[in-house]
């Protein structure tokens, strides 16, 4: 029987450039064993077509919440029969979808049980006949993921929330205690498949360098035949964009909303005009420091059984500049949201 690999997050850890990088050699992939089947795009949101765990990683949400499967995820019978078929033709079979963690923390309707959710999804692979399932996830030191986060989430009209108040809801702490979610990971996939985590901190001063690190955690053989993606990775926003979307109060929009694919264009277009000077931080002294202590034995135990008592992170804290907001910038972001279609394309004339 076929392997099942799945490429499970964590959000913010170079999913999308990975994506990307498996969509763009999807031949070179299928010379070396692994296929990274297509799936039926779904019909309520314009998901991105690399993307291809996306289907499997919303059904297992539907499974634990109150609506309807047919209201969660849209052509399932297809799509899971292309995957049967595609485990019935290849040696190893490649889905990645960042939602697979992100969802074992969050329903529809408010919080799961990470537990509940991983061991709903063992049981729907255990149905599809697989019996090795390799699950892959990349960790990022806690300080930098809360922040990263944060923008996303801003960005993307999901919050208006000061990082403070964002770090400490619920499901963001519980994503946060990454120990407890490996643990419930292993648990549920104990008979039948294992778990290899890998740092981001230590591939995310390259922009090759994950690419080769997933290839080689995996063993599948790297020469020249693998393209490296331009140009579609997920584009972080500056802390002054940020204040100005958090005082714009942008709700959250669809994934087919032409509003927020046009409003995050303009954030990112903007952003990079004045990009945030490295080492800049939005923390205050002492924070990041207190954060990470508060997971310091949960990552210990990961060195411990997933990196041979390597690290994982590393320890040091160097106190960056602070984040001073520049009030006249924020105004004129603020001013740009006010006609961003206009606004944008003189933008990018220039």
């Amino acid at each position: 029987m076929s392997e099942l690999i799945l490429h499970i997050g964590t959000p913010k850890t170079g999913t999308t450039s990975l994506q990307n990088f498996f969509f763009d050699n999807r031949e070179a992939l299928v010379k070396r064993g692994v296929d990274y089947v297509q799936f039926t795009p779904q019909k309520r949101d314009v998901i991105a077509r690399w993307r291809n765990g996306c289907f499997l990683s919303r059904y297992c949400r539907a499974l634990h919440s109150e609506q309807p499967i047919g209201n969660q995820v849209s052509d399932y019978e297809e799509n899971y029969q292309r995957l049967v078929n595609a485990l019935k033709n290849n040696k190893r079979v490649l889905l990645s979808d960042e939602n697979f963690f992100a969802f074992s923390t969050m329903a529809c309707k408010g919080q799961i049980d990470p537990v509940k959710y991983w061991r709903g999804l063992a049981r729907i692979i255990k149905e599809l006949g697989v019996e090795s399932t390799t699950l892959i996830i990349y960790l990022r030191r806690q300080d930098e993921w809360a922040v990263a986060m944060w923008k996303e989430a801003v960005k993307n009209g999901f919050s208006n929330k000061s990082i403070e108040d964002y770090i400490n809801r619920p499901y963001i702490k519980c994503r946060l205690d990454y120990a407890s979610n490996l643990d419930a990971i292993k648990e549920a996939f104990k008979d039948s498949g294992k778990v290899i985590v890998r740092s981001y901190n230590q591939v995310a001063s390259s922009s090759t360098a994950i690419y080769h690190d997933f290839c080689e955690s995996l063993d599948i053989a790297w020469d020249s035949d693998f393209k490296i993606p331009e140009g579609k990775r997920n584009e972080s926003i500056s802390f002054d964009m940020v204040e100005a979307l958090r005082k714009c109060k942008y709700g959250g929009a669809g994934h087919a909303s032409e509003e927020k694919r046009v409003r995050n264009m303009l954030a990112v277009t903007l952003s990079s005009k004045h990009k945030d000077p490295r080492g800049m931080t939005i923390f205050l002294p002492g924070e990041a420091k207190a954060l990470m202590e508060q997971h310091l034995e949960g990552n210990r135990r990961i060195e411990k059984e997933y990196f041979d008592n390597q690290s994982l992170f590393s320890d040091e804290f160097i106190e960056g500049s602070p984040w001073h907001p520049n009030r006249l910038r924020i105004a004129g972001y603020r001013a740009a949201f006010i006609c961003p279609k206009l606004l944008l394309k003189v933008i990018l004339r220039q």
